[in-house]
């Protein structure tokens, strides 16, 4: 039930890179609404990429775009899981790749695939930002020291084209003093922080995240038993108006613009 398959990457033998790529080219055959149908086989598929992640990110990384754009798209849906052990594998596996992402562009390893993907998918890693964000704010988010570590990650990527405009939007439709407690709150929350994915400026960043999230829950006056049941939409909603409680991603996802397709890879190339 075993196999070595560090032997197969000392002798330059492709057999386990061939025996993934057809695995997961048949994997996409699946309907993501299937994959999340069967409790079993969600538990079973997250555990897997959580595995392939601590392992072989590097193949991961630089899968073709539709097999890498498919398992973003079940990361994405797995972080709405009411399933905690699913949430921390889809937290695993982006902080695992983010990291060897900044790791990569920084050693000027990084391959013209992977920074292909990266660009191709930036809608969903915005969205996939939003969603984290959300969880924070308005659920109860046991697992918040899981969540932090690709949220900055996240925020590194995309830190001047979406991050200052979830922040106009987080702002829009308070009154002006909370206005004043979630701006101060959102500048503290990058304070201290570098621009690196080190463990230890993750750690700095959980408990500014914590710090954060204490903060403005107390300036919306946030239930977070009544409100961790509300769905994250990922479809746009047609009203202009924001109401004070509504959860993030929806008053988020009405407002952000297109950004240019190059905006993650332009971000990364400042590091």
């Amino acid at each position: 039930n075993y196999v070595n398959f560090g032997v197969f990457q000392l002798y330059s033998d492709p057999c386990f890179d061939n025996f993934l790529q057809v695995f997961i080219s048949i994997l996409t055959t699946i309907k993501i609404s299937h994959l999340f149908s069967y409790p079993k086989l969600t538990l079973a598929f997250f555990s897997l990429i959580e595995t392939f992640s601590t392992v072989k990110i590097d193949y991961l990384a630089n899968l073709s775009r539709p097999l890498f754009g498919y398992i973003l798209e079940t990361i994405n849906e797995g972080l709405l899981s009411s399933e905690q052990i699913v949430q921390n594998a889809c937290c695993v596996y982006l902080d695992t790749l983010l990291s060897h992402v900044f790791r990569s562009v920084k050693k000027h390893i990084a391959s013209a695939n992977l920074m292909t993907n990266i660009q191709e998918y930036e809608s969903l890693f915005r969205q996939i930002l939003v969603n984290l964000l959300n969880s924070i704010i308005y659920s109860e988010c046991k697992n918040i020291y899981t969540v932090s570590k690709p949220l900055l990650g996240l925020i590194l990527l995309n830190e001047n084209k979406f991050f200052t405009e979830i922040k106009q939007q987080l702002l829009y439709g308070h009154t002006q003093a909370k206005q004043a407690i979630l701006s101060t709150a959102l500048d503290n929350l990058m304070t201290g922080i570098d621009r690196t994915l080190k463990e230890s400026n993750k750690e700095n960043f959980t408990q500014n995240i914590t710090q954060f999230r204490s903060n403005v829950q107390d300036a919306l006056n946030v239930n977070t038993i009544i409100l961790s049941s509300i769905p994250v939409s990922s479809s746009s909603s047609s009203s202009s108006n924001v109401s004070t409680n509504v959860p993030v991603t929806i008053a988020i996802s009405n407002s952000i613009p297109s950004s240019s397709m190059t905006a993650p890879v332009e971000e990364l190339m400042t590091l």
